[in-house]
């Protein structure tokens, strides 16, 4: 592979963690949940159902585990599913 030129010690992992339980919806874009703001009340669903999925969310400590476990590992897996919220995503997808 052409990382080979930067000593083929690259390795690469797929880390999926779900829903994590954090601040998220202090950080999101304040403007739109105004009650004066046109984008107002199609958002409030949207709101209301990522705040639900992140209340149910995993730690932010057990996301930090699998990628520090992926990371010390010589032979990572490709592929990392922290949590089941993950597995049903991605079985979602498929």
């Amino acid at each position: 592979m052409h990382m080979n030129r930067f000593g083929g010690h690259i390795k690469a992992a797929i880390i999926e963690p779900g829903n994590i339980n954090t601040a998220f919806r202090s950080e999101k874009a304040p403007k739109a949940t105004k009650r004066d703001s046109p984008y107002y009340t199609m958002t409030q669903s949207t709101v209301k159902s990522i705040e639900g999925m992140v209340r149910q969310g995993i730690r932010p400590k057990e996301v930090a585990k699998v990628v520090i476990d992926a990371i010390d590992n010589p032979k990572p897996k490709l592929r990392y599913i922290v949590s089941q919220d993950a597995e049903e995503i991605i079985e979602a997808s498929i």
